[in-house]
């Protein structure tokens, strides 16, 4: 056939097509692209991946072939655009892949959990006075004023804070501090570990709205209890979920060995 016969003349035709209108010999073909070695390095692989679990809602596709479409749920880690390639000839089998990025803009409905206990109960620390060791050192010199009076102790408990002072290349002073400390339980008002809680909510919801995440549903509760209040709940969000990565996701990379190892070959 004509076709086979313009293949085997020019092996740079990677499809050709061949048909008769009236008197008319009309001939369509494809030159196989070929790709330049010197700009590997500019156009490495690129994939992005999912970085949450969630269901695709919106996924707009600029470089690259999409993995998946809206609808379809997605779990951390899958492949949402594929930055290689693949050329097919006109018996449509893969006759080369070619790397040029992955680049697009994907959101998905995601779930996002959020707990936050707050004990009404919390212990501090009330300090004594202060115990002091100085170290001074000067060449083979060295000199120590004062010493840890708790070093020894089983029950005392304390805080150690060290200094160090250099004048000069071979002469410094360390300072210790030595803080003696007991624990002193305190206890808060309901209302205002509540508040604590509600404020902080409300911080969360103002970062999702900075970040232009939609939130679809609030379904966090502030509930609470004798000896603690709780945030517990969860979001469902809208929100960006494509994250770029130059290797593929370790679950996946099995699947994809041939591949990688035929772009491996054409780096070599």
């Amino acid at each position: 056939m004509l076709e086979e016969n313009l293949r085997l003349t020019f092996p740079d035709i990677s499809w050709v097509s061949v048909r008769k209108e009236g008197i008319s010999l009309i001939v369509n073909l494809e030159e196989m692209v070929k790709y330049n070695a010197g700009d590997k390095e500019a156009v490495k692989p690129r994939y992005i991946c999912s970085s949450k679990d969630g269901e695709i809602v919106s996924m707009v596709t600029r470089s690259g072939v999409p993995r998946m479409r809206v609808g379809m749920a997605v779990e951390k880690g899958d492949i949402l655009i594929d930055g290689v390639m693949e050329i097919l000839d006109d018996s449509m089998m893969i006759s080369e892949s070619l790397p040029v990025g992955a680049d697009g803009d994907i959101w998905a409905k995601v779930t996002e959990v959020y707990q936050k206990i707050y004990p009404l109960k919390e212990e501090s620390r009330n300090y004594g006075r202060a115990s002091w060791k100085i170290h001074l050192s000067a060449g083979n010199f060295s000199m120590i004023l004062g010493k840890n009076p708790y070093k020894d102790s089983e029950e005392e408990k304390y805080d150690c804070l060290s200094e160090i002072t250099a004048f000069w290349p071979g002469i410094q002073i360390q300072t210790e501090a030595f803080r003696p400390y007991v624990i002193v339980p305190s206890f808060r008002t309901v209302s205002d570990v509540k508040m604590r809680a509600e404020e902080e909510l409300s911080d969360i919801i103002r970062e999702f709205e900075e970040k232009g995440v939609q939130i679809l549903e609030n379904n966090v509760k502030i509930l609470m209890y004798e000896d603690r209040v709780e945030a517990i709940g969860n979001f469902v969000l809208i929100e960006p979920v494509g994250e770029g990565c130059e290797t593929l996701p370790e679950d996946i990379q099995n699947d994809e060995i041939g591949e990688a190892d035929e772009y491996n070959r054409d780096n070599d």
